[in-house]
């Protein structure tokens, strides 16, 4: 639950007005009903606090969120003034993540002394307050480490399960096995999808979700894409058609994970509720363009079931799912469309639908993209194949889990690397101190292992008195995918975080990003 709405609920119980407003802002961001009657102003959400109560028109002299600065220990509940025949207690706390000042009003008794009996209901309340905070940050706290924990002990399997079917996938063997291996593969990814989609609504709402723009070119995009969603439509008999209005070496600065994952979601979504022989439309239109910019429509449009006016009300709600006794698919975690909602804004794009059931669905994103130059362009393009210039590339891989050793190692020799093992972070640091200087190209480490962690074996590394001990890539390669995750690994001196199930592709494109810094 959200620390301001248990607030609001308990606020709301309260005779005392109670008003929370923006430290650096002034703006009034909520109010109980007691305020309102107590102060007899048309309190409301948005407006400046300085002409609803004082009525000015530039912030007060005097006004404490000026001078004020520090934590909710460092003011004290006794700070107190009295306006208007009202009695004003106010303490600095953070609500939605920015600083502001809870301000608590209690009326004066007619010979200026407050009521008894209100005042221990307010210093009650302040007690209350101030545990209800520590409780509240405690649970979210708890429940931060729940997830980490509970993706870091979901993913490690999974990376095995992901890897061994790719491996198994790519031997000679009878049909039967290669259909049961290719169903493993599925369920398995599907599994995964659903485990990104909770930690990318943890990452959303922490407000730890961020972006990284890189050089794309669009057909390459397009191709991408198509080669997921045509297998799916082909299973279901469904018509994919891809139109596009673009230059075929148009280029934009987009985060590529994010970016196709908002299109294969609203696509996937398409298929998922399009009956067998439908037809299902992905459309590209350059609207507007300047040297720096272009405007681009992006279209997902079904003959499917389409949605009732009621569930469009809420359809970017997380868990927000529509019943239907149409669809036999599994359901997922009904997160999709909140996410893709959540990334569309992040990018500072927009999204409509239309949507009649019985007639289908069309979703609309509009974006503003950065274009590349011609040399970005090329850029974007030079890692297909990237694989083939790591021939000869030696590292050394810290794993402590033997079956995904086996997998890392069947990835890395696939592209040419040659690899040698450590079982834990104590052995990696004596492994590498054995080496001569410059023996590695890289040192890829998990973090979780007995002994000692992937974290001080990286410290340690570091801190070796020789030549190449600051200047190797160490690369993080774990099962720990939250933020703070990443920003640990880097603050131990590693060079780059990979999370687990292991991608062949991002694996690739890491190791190639520093060998080509080196040239």
């Amino acid at each position: 639950m959200c620390i301001e709405k248990a607030f609001q609920r308990c606020f709301e119980q309260l005779e005392a007005g109670v008003c929370v407003i923006g430290k650096d802002t002034h703006e009034i961001l909520y109010y109980n009903t007691a305020m309102r009657y107590l102060t007899g102003t048309g309190v409301q959400r948005g407006a400046l606090c300085y002409e609803v109560f004082r009525g000015k028109n530039v912030p007060c002299e005097d006004c404490a969120m000026r001078s004020d600065s520090g934590s909710l220990r460092q003011h004290p509940w006794h700070r107190a003034e009295r306006i208007q025949g009202l009695l004003f207690n106010r303490a600095f706390v953070e609500w939605s993540k920015k600083p502001a000042y809870v301000i608590f009003c209690t009326a004066l008794s007619v010979n200026g002394e407050i009521r008894q009996q209100t005042v221990w209901k307010k210093q009650e309340l302040l007690r209350n307050l101030e545990e209800s905070l520590k409780a509240a940050k405690k649970a979210n706290q708890a429940k931060s480490e729940f997830l980490s924990r509970m993706s870091h002990d979901i993913r490690t399997p999974m990376n095995a399960i992901i890897g061994m079917t790719n491996m198994a996938l790519s031997y000679e063997n009878i049909p039967e096995t290669l259909t049961c291996l290719e169903k493993i593969q599925s369920s398995s990814q599907f599994l995964l999808s659903l485990i990104n989609d909770i930690l990318d609504v943890s990452k959303i709402e922490s407000r730890q979700l961020k972006l990284s723009p890189e050089p794309y070119v669009l057909k390459e995009f397009v191709d991408q894409v198509s080669q997921i969603i045509q297998p799916l439509c082909k299973a279901k008999e469904i018509d994919f058609v891809v139109m596009v209005d673009f230059p075929e070496n148009c280029c934009v600065f987009v985060d590529h994970v994010r970016f196709k994952q908002i299109f294969l979601n609203l696509l996937s979504n398409a298929v998922k509720y399009t009956p067998n022989g439908g037809r299902v439309e992905f459309s590209i239109e350059n609207q507007w363009q300047n040297k720096r910019v272009q405007q681009m429509r992006f279209r997902v449009s079904d003959t499917g079931i389409g949605m009732s006016r009621e569930f469009q009300q809420h359809m970017f709600e997380p868990f927000s799912q529509e019943d239907s006794r149409h669809v036999t698919e599994s359901a997922g975690t009904g997160l999709g469309l909140s996410i893709v909602r959540s990334l569309v804004e992040l990018m500072h794009g927009t999204i409509a639908v239309q949507s009649e059931p019985g007639y289908g669905s069309m979703f609309a994103v509009q974006l503003k993209l950065r274009t590349c130059t011609a040399s970005q362009t090329v850029t974007a393009g030079q890692n297909k194949g990237s694989e083939g210039r790591l021939i000869g590339y030696r590292v050394l891989l810290c794993e402590d889990n033997a079956l995904n050793t086996e997998v890392a190692d069947w990835i890395l020799q696939q592209a040419g690397i040659e690899v040698e093992n450590a079982a834990d972070g104590q052995e990696a640091i004596q492994v590498f101190a054995r080496s001569k200087p410059y023996h590695y190209d890289a040192v890829l480490m998990d973090i979780r292992m007995p002994h000692m962690d992937g974290l001080e074996a990286a410290r340690r590394i570091r801190s070796m008195s020789r030549p190449d001990a600051g200047k190797v890539p160490i690369i993080a390669m774990t099962a720990d995918a939250f933020e703070e995750d990443r920003q640990r690994s880097l603050q131990a001196g590693m060079n780059a975080h990979i999370t687990k199930p292991l991608s062949p592709e991002i694996l690739y494109r890491t190791l190639l990003r520093f060998m080509d810094s080196e040239d």
